[in-house]
């Protein structure tokens, strides 16, 4: 099994809620942070970020979600 390294000389936080969801074009690797699930994907989907996230993931970039932000990246959130 082949191993990847990702070597982060720099992070960024972006906050789809104030910013402009275009600016995920511009990284290189994406992680959705953990919350309250209703809450990020209202702002994913009202910042247009749902579609560019689906836009962006086709270019292979990485994107990982931890809790929340792995829950919203699947097909429903209706389990919930």
């Amino acid at each position: 099994m082949q191993s990847t390294e990702f070597r982060l000389d720099q992070v960024d936080f972006l906050d789809v809620e104030f910013e402009s969801a275009k600016k995920l074009y511009g990284y290189d690797l994406i992680f959705l942070n953990g919350g309250y699930p209703f809450y990020l994907l209202h702002f994913l989907k009202k910042s247009g970020a749902d579609h560019i996230l689906k836009d962006i993931s086709r270019t292979g970039v990485p994107i990982f979600g931890l809790s929340a932000g792995s829950i919203v990246m699947g097909p429903s959130i209706e389990y919930l």
